[in-house]
Formats: structure tokens, sequence, C-alpha cells
């Protein structure tokens, strides 16, 4: 059926069609949104009940702004797959249900005025089932502006993976600030215990993702309200030649591919990852940046004593070597060809 010429879903069932102003789906029951082309820039583009939204949105082209594309604030089932978005703050979602998020295709994402943009922020989830896999996310130089792409904030048993992720750069490569005052953490993939929540970040399993061009690639804050414990860091690809997108410039942030910031929490592990970034240029002069470090110390292979095991992990090329553009196309490459074989479909068909 089509969507209705007010934006109101107020019934269960599948709805089609082009549709340029805000959906507010208010119903608890099934909704399917599905093969749209969904255009709106005043907000947020899918309002959704707090008390729990069964929504799925596939095969449909997405246009915003900088507002989100989803804020729910509960639910019960979000399904997310197969849709070419065109920025757009991404999805924020508190609580646990049931949520997947897969085969997308994410242009530019945008930043909420006063806040953040996201991929996907997932708050205070606990159980359920929850993926996110085979996504693919690129942000293009003053184009794009997003905070953490994938944002894990107290929530625990969430597995990512199979994504490919190019492109994290400040506007005008430089700080930026949030309306507050604060600078913007720039992370790509963070799990974030900051805050009083009191929940913990518990066996989050990151795997098999290839990010590119990207200066502050996968980083953990453990505290003492938000413990993190039981993550597993396996098999990801993290490479970053240390220029903007024109291969000239060099990016201002520096550059790390793991990093653990902070001690509570244990039982976290990184094994068989392949690490190659360089300095920004706020580091000043041009040279390989530290890979991995977990807790203060360096960790290329090694094993840690008290916080989990680091092994069998990868600096790409020699450990004093240039990353170059070449080597940052040829991860392209290959997640091309894992999509290829894998035969997945990406993006809305």
């Amino acid at each position: 059926m089509p969507i209705p010429s007010d934006g109101i879903i107020r019934v269960a069932g599948t709805y089609v069609g082009a549709f340029d102003k805000q959906i507010w789906v208010q119903t608890t029951a099934p909704v399917v949104i599905a093969s749209a082309a969904l255009t709106y820039t005043g907000g947020t583009m899918i309002r959704v009940p707090s008390s729990g939204v069964d929504l799925t949105l596939t095969r449909s082209t997405v246009s915003g702004a900088s507002h989100r594309l989803i804020d729910a604030d509960g639910f019960k089932r979000l399904i997310i797959t197969n849709n070419t978005i065109e920025k757009t703050a991404g999805v924020t979602c508190v609580g646990s249900g049931e949520l997947r998020m897969m085969y997308n295709k994410h242009h530019n994402i945008q930043r909420v005025s006063g806040g953040v943009g996201n991929f996907l922020q997932t708050r205070i989830f606990t159980s359920g089932y929850f993926e996110v896999g085979w996504n693919e996310i690129i942000n293009e130089y003053n184009k794009s502006d997003p905070e953490d792409v994938f944002s894990i904030y107290h929530s625990s048993n969430t597995w990512w993976h199979h994504n490919y992720i190019r492109g994290q750069f400040n506007p005008g490569n430089g700080p930026t600030r949030l309306d507050n005052g604060a600078v913007c953490s720039q992370n790509c993939i963070t799990i974030d215990g900051y805050g009083g929540s009191g929940q913990p970040c518990d066996n989050t399993r990151i795997e098999d993702n290839i990010l590119v061009r990207i200066p502050h690639s996968i980083t953990i804050f453990p505290t003492g309200t938000g413990p993190i414990r039981g993550t597993r860091f396996l098999r990801n690809r993290v490479t970053n030649a240390g220029y903007l997108d024109d291969g000239v410039t060099r990016n201002y942030f520096g550059a790390h591919g793991m990093n653990v910031q902070g001690s509570p929490g244990n039982d976290n592990e990184a094994h068989e990852n392949v690490l190659g970034t360089m300095l920004g240029s706020r580091a000043g002069a041009y040279a390989r940046s530290v890979d991995a470090k977990f807790d203060g110390e360096d960790r290329g292979n090694g094993n840690g004593s008290t916080t989990g095991a680091w092994t069998d992990n990868y600096h790409m090329a020699p450990i004093g070597g240039t990353i170059t553009r070449a080597m940052e196309d040829a991860e392209t490459a290959l997640w091309l060809s894992r999509v290829a074989a894998a035969g997945v479909v990406l993006g809305a068909y």
C-alpha cells in the first residue's frame, strides 16, 4: 500500500512508493517500508514510538540531510537491509530487541546540529539479537562529518562484521568542536564506557571489517562505571596513508589502528588484525604511527598479561615503512572481491 499522504502510519502493513515528507510510525505492530524512495531534509526522516517499534526498511533509496534517519528510543525489532542512503546522520537506538543492519550503502554521513552523526549508535543494548554486517560506508572530505561511524555505548552482546568504511575527516581539516565546546572524538569504531549508566560493554565482536583512510580507527574507552570485557577484535584491516581525498594534503589528525584507553575490564583480545597507519600533520613530520596501543603499551605481536591476549596481529609493510595510496586502493579491491565471493548485493535493488 502507498505511504499515507500525511506520513502517519497507524496500522501494520507493507508500504511502498516515493515520499518527500517525514514519516511517523505510530503503531508497534509490524511495519515494512519496502522499495520506497524517501526524501526529507527537515528533521528525523522516520519517527517511531518510544514504546517499541517493529520496523523493517528494505530495498529503498534515502536522501536526507543533517538529521537522523531513525531515532528509536526503544524498539522490538529494527531491520534495515539493502538500502542506498545519501547523507543523514544515521540511526540511533536505545535498549534491547532484534536489530539487523545488513547490505546497506551509506554515502556521506552528516552531523546533527549540536550533536553527532553515525552509521549506527547503539545505547544500553543488553539482550536480543544484534548484527551489523556487509555494509559499505563511504565519506568524502568536506562533504561529510561523522563522529563515531559505529558507536557502541554501554552496550553488550553485539556483532559487527564484514563492513567496509572509507573516509572520516573533520571539515576544514582541523579539530571539530561541538556546540558545547568539546572536541569530537572522531573515532571510527568506538566501544564507549564513559558516562554514568552503570552498564558494561561486554562480549562485543568486531570481525573482518576493512577500514580505509580513517585516522582513529578502533578505540575502546573502559571506565569504572562502564567496564569493557570479553571484546574480540578478529581479522580486521586498517589502512591509512595519512592524506585527504586529494592525495596531497595531509590529514590533520594523528592516527592509530587500534587503541585502548583506561584499564577497567578484562578478557579483551585481538587476533589476526592487519594494521598500517600514518601520522597526521598535527604530529609533525610525516611518519608511520603506532599501529596498536593497549593500555599505553605498543602491541603489534604479543600477549597482554592482565587485559587479554594480542597475538598474530600484523603490521602492514615493514613496521618502519610508509603506507601508500596504492595500499589503500588494494584494500578497496579486496572489499569488492569479498562482496563478489560472498554473492551479496549491496544497496537498493
